[in-house]
């Protein structure tokens, strides 16, 4: 007779070479006790604790978690809202927009049509797309589209998705657009290259990518819960959450169910709706090397093609001793130290997450539907410290409070190299704080891999001018006590988006200090932010009017016109005069401004002029979070006794939004506005 120990391991590999229910009915990842896998119950509920602490913290909507130890569940909880705006709490089994981790899903198809001999890698996408056969386009290969090495932008898009009749027609556009550099030579993250590749397999299957994905992944492994379009009598939507976007404490939902559907079609980029669960079906199948319950979907070839490191992904990682790289059409961690592939996974913009461990039989899967959330470092440090690898010290520091009056002798201003941001932490970074004799913090050094910068505390310099002194000296430079008498007054020109490769009109339209209208690229991605008294709103065409409100309301407001040449010492909380700095080639105060709600940025005023020269702040961008940024004011003209700027220059650090630079030629003062002047198309219907 077997003894239970040998029939137990016996067990365990069956189970794991079929996990019950995997294909089938049932639960295809059940329950486990923690213990019984090799995981401790108490790091699990920490890292619980962890996604509880981003929702009460407000960095987050609601989300749901699930970690799969050995296929079997060991942890799935859901906290916070399903519907911010409506409170409808979030559930397991919620279904979300997973948004670019659709990527991963696109890629596979195109492994399967690889092993099918239908393409090869090495094609060039005009032997299947006609249309790329023009211009440089013509030299973009298969392999350039699995592997975002294409040269096309991230976007080609100049309408709105419901204008475009099929995904062919957006690889059309992509075509046309063609590419920013040779294909090849370098990594560019691109949806436009995944929408391409969802057009080409379209085209040499025969048939819809959304049937595609529904016939040859979904069907096959059970994916019930997933699927790329949403009809109105879908039974789905029920348990569909609703989209968010902002940044910390201030979310608003942009798209519920019930709305028009976000994507007309099937996409190659994104467009996937699934549960946790479904997704790490879908993970399951490639730590299992393409066989699903004994079924080869995918060969073992394509797994190993897909895995393979292809590029430096760029992106900063919580999980210590891996580097993150680009695959083929899948996010790859790698062992900085061998190179060797440790963990695969993809996230979405919309804050979905999920990640694989093979070797560990481990997946960890986190959904929200928060765009704009900046938390991934901060769960990848939690399951690295509680799971991957498992270290009572890092874990106790991850829940560590302290008190805040222990942080006073800490807080003030330091003094740091011009345009400099830290935009990552890691285990080897250190902070060190500098003490004088009696105590007093003098400054702070960090250490490390990354920076190594001794940064003085700020001392009040002697020679600054008087606060109400400098302000007088502004606003006489700009003029500001001239504006109320232009009246309503509209700026017109354009506005140059490089990484977007969008060229169109801008207008601001203003009458005083408190009403503003600003109209981006009308009749392409069109967007527009109103201020009215104290209403903001923004909308256009790639989301509905909606309020804004704190941080981000107070961010629109204090970047108006009227607010940069006005009374800083009324729309702030602070303003303080802080040293004297040689910008940009020329002399300037810098003053510090701390708004009421939100972020303080620091403003660059010339000491010979007056006039403000610049401005570094962070911004919260909807979908991207908080975005360093820095602002050039130059061309400055007079507009009847007001000095304006008539180019503005804003570099953002972020590649994906990189330079905007918005030149306006034209001024017409005095208007006569109707009562709707300073109405968003579509935003009385909205409310």
């Amino acid at each position: 007779m077997l003894s239970h120990s040998v029939l137990l391991a016996a067990l365990s590999v069956l189970l794991l070479a079929c996990p019950a229910g995997f294909c089938g009915e049932g639960d295809p990842f059940p329950p486990a006790v923690p213990e019984t896998q090799g995981l401790d119950a108490e790091a699990l509920s920490s890292l619980a604790a962890t996604v509880e602490g981003l929702f009460r913290e407000g960095d987050i909507t609601g989300a749901e978690l699930l970690v799969v130890k050995n296929r079997r569940t060991v942890l799935h909880r859901a906290v916070g809202w399903k519907d911010v705006e409506d409170k409808v709490p979030l559930e397991p089994g919620t279904i979300f927009n997973i948004r670019s981790m659709s990527k991963a899903l696109t890629g596979t198809l195109a492994q399967m049509l690889i092993d099918e001999g239908r393409i090869q890698p090495s094609d060039r996408v005009a032997e299947h797309l006609d249309f790329f056969a023009q211009g440089d386009a013509a030299a973009i290969q298969v392999e350039h589209l699995l592997t975002h090495r294409s040269g096309l932008p991230l976007t080609c898009l100049t309408k709105p998705l419901a204008e475009y009749p099929d995904l062919a027609a957006i690889a059309r556009e992509a075509a046309a657009t063609g590419p920013q550099f040779p294909p090849g030579s370098r990594f560019q993250y691109s949806d436009a290259g995944a929408d391409s590749l969802g057009a080409l397999i379209e085209a040499v299957a025969g048939a819809p990518f959304g049937e595609l994905l529904q016939r040859r992944i979904f069907a096959p492994l059970g994916m019930e819960d997933a699927y790329t379009a949403i009809a109105a009598d879908d039974p789905r939507l029920a348990r569909t959450s609703s989209n968010h976007t902002g940044v910390k404490g201030t979310w608003r939902r942009y798209w519920k169910p019930g709305d028009a559907p976000l994507y007309p079609f099937a996409l190659g980029s994104q467009s996937v709706y699934c549960t946790p669960v479904e997704y790490a079906r879908f993970l399951a199948l490639w730590m299992d090397g393409g066989e699903a319950c004994g079924e080869r979907i995918l060969s073992e070839e394509a797994v190993t093609r897909g895995l393979q490191p292809v590029s430096p992904f760029g992106a900063p990682t919580g999980y210590s001793g891996l580097e993150v790289r680009y695959g083929r059409l899948w996010i790859v961690y790698v062992a900085k130290e061998t190179g060797r592939v440790e963990a695969f996974g993809h996230s979405g913009s919309d804050g979905t997450y999920a990640i694989a461990f093979p070797e560990s039989d481990l997946m960890v899967l986190c959904f929200t539907q928060s765009r704009g959330q900046e938390t991934l470092q901060t769960f990848e440090r939690a399951v690295d410290a509680l799971i991957r690898r498992p270290d009572p010290e890092k874990a106790r520091a991850l829940v560590s409070r302290i008190p805040p009056q222990e942080l006073l002798p800490f807080l003030g201003l330091y003094r740091a190299a011009l345009h400099g941001w830290t935009v990552e932490l890691v285990p080897e970074q250190s902070v060190e704080f500098e003490r004088s004799a009696s105590g007093e913090v003098q400054a702070f050094r960090t250490a490390g891999p990354m920076t190594n910068e001794r940064l003085p505390r700020l001392e009040q310099d002697a020679v600054v001018p008087a606060l109400d002194d400098l302000m007088r000296q502004r606003r006489e430079a700009h003029g500001s006590a001239n504006l109320p008498a232009l009246g309503a007054f509209r700026l017109r020109g354009t506005v140059d988006i490089a990484a977007r490769q969008l060229k169109g009109e801008a207008s601001d339209l203003y009458d005083g200090a408190r009403r503003h209208l600003v109209t981006v690229l009308p009749g392409k991605i069109e967007q527009h932010v109103v201020i009215d008294g104290e209403q903001v709103i923004s909308g256009g065409s790639a989301q509905p009017p909606a309020p804004l409100q704190g941080a981000a309301a107070e961010q629109a407001r204090l970047g108006s016109l009227p607010a940069l040449l006005g009374d800083w010492c009324a729309d702030y909380r602070e303003v303080r005069v802080l040293y004297r700095l040689d910008v940009f080639g020329e002399d300037c105060w810098v003053v510090r401004t701390v708004p009421f709600v939100g972020p303080g940025s620091t403003k660059y005023v010339s000491v010979d002029s007056g006039l403000l020269l610049a401005e570094d702040r962070i911004s919260l961008v909807p979908g991207a979070g908080q975005i360093g940024v820095l602002m050039t004011f130059g061309d400055y003209r007079d507009v009847e006794g007001v000095t304006v700027p008539f180019r503005w220059t804003s570099k953002a650090a972020h590649p994906l939004i990189g330079t905007i630079i918005t030149q306006f030629e034209t001024v017409e003062t005095h208007l006569q506005l109707d009562a709707g002047a300073f109405a968003i198309p579509g935003a009385e219907e909205d409310e």
